[in-house]
């Protein structure tokens, strides 16, 4: 027996091969096993955002199933950001930021 963790929903596979996509592995793993029949279990808290940003996801593709946790009151704001709210009640903030490059590959 085994435990798989994962989520059907995040992004797909990327596949440029088209013989690979012509085999039907653009398709992730979990979506497979649903597909079989497997029935997963919906991890229905999350820990990682603001809940404000994590109404939408929740709602588009979790059936508003997905909780959030702890309350924006007891999440400690990233100290040297200057906040454009009391307690950060906007949950978003726009950082400029010197010196960044961005490079790409010669094929991509």
């Amino acid at each position: 027996s085994g435990v798989l963790v994962g989520d059907a929903r995040q992004l797909p596979p990327t596949v440029i091969s088209p013989a690979a996509a012509g085999a039907g592995l653009g398709c992730s793993l979990f979506e497979r096993l649903e597909r079989l029949g497997l029935k997963p279990d919906l991890l229905d808290r999350q820990y990682r955002m603001h809940p404000a940003l994590a109404q939408f996801p929740s709602a588009a593709f979790y059936g508003g199933r997905v909780s959030s946790d702890p309350t924006p009151q007891s999440r400690p704001l990233p100290a040297g950001l200057d906040w454009p709210s009391p307690r950060g009640a906007v949950p978003l903030a726009f950082v400029e930021v010197d010196g960044g490059q961005e490079q790409r590959a010669p094929d991509g």
